[in-house]
């Protein structure tokens, strides 16, 4: 039980969080500690402290990463829950998204994304509110989820990283008949014109997760330059 149900007509929200390493819960607890409105009563580091903490002081809020070790946060909100948990993980792919406001979670915020959006996220939570953003939205819209098998995950990411057919294919152990054959499913239902565009909804879907700037194609020196 997470909910201590005197707070929710007040106006501090409590909070607590769990993320298996201690360092980011450390600096966390004193930002949020910054604010009037919260009050941070502790922090965990596993499923088994999270329980142990949760039965000892009841919060409002549970800030929670995705991954905890080897287990993840959706496993334990399978079950039930009647905290107002909010995903915080570096971790962002359409699948745990959808599962997880699927599973009741009242926000996912990236840690990169500004700290702002965290704090924006807890004060709905403590209203009862779900804070969905624009990039949460996108998985929401019709048609926007996809079945994509394992292996056409694994050419979509090889596409990403710029290989041909023919590499992709020794990359694999495949034929490159087979690969071109992945290729058109993924286009289909990706519903995408080009490669380019399948990677962009891979992309977009959070199916490709990605540095800031987006490869095009693999390139070795750059061509010499022309002379007058």
């Amino acid at each position: 039980m997470c909910l201590d149900g005197k707070h929710m007509g007040d106006k501090t929200i409590t909070i607590g969080l769990v993320d298996d390493h201690p360092a980011t819960t450390a600096g966390l607890r004193v930002f949020l500690r910054g604010i009037d409105s919260f009050s941070v009563k502790w922090q965990a580091v596993s499923l088994d402290e999270l329980d142990r903490n949760l039965g000892e002081t009841p919060v409002d809020v549970l800030i929670a990463d995705f991954k905890l070790g080897e287990d993840n946060i959706l496993e334990w909100m399978a079950t039930p829950r009647d905290c107002r948990i909010i995903l915080y993980s570096g971790f962002y792919l359409e699948d745990n998204v959808r599962e997880a406001f699927e599973r009741g979670a009242m926000a996912w915020i990236r840690k990169a994304d500004p700290l702002d959006d965290l704090v924006i996220a807890i004060h709905n939570a403590g209203k009862g509110r779900k804070t969905v953003r624009k990039t949460d939205k996108v998985f929401f819209e019709q048609n926007k989820f996809v079945d994509l098998s394992d292996r056409e995950k694994e050419v979509l990411h090889l596409l990403y990283e710029g290989l041909s057919n023919a590499e992709i294919a020794v990359d694999l152990g495949m034929e490159v008949t087979t690969v071109k054959t992945h290729v058109a499913h993924l286009l289909g239902k990706l519903d995408a014109a080009s490669r380019t565009e399948a990677i962009h909804s891979g992309i977009e879907r959070g199916i490709i997760t990605t540095p800031d700037i987006t490869p095009v194609d693999r390139q070795t020196d750059p061509p010499p330059a022309k002379t007058p």
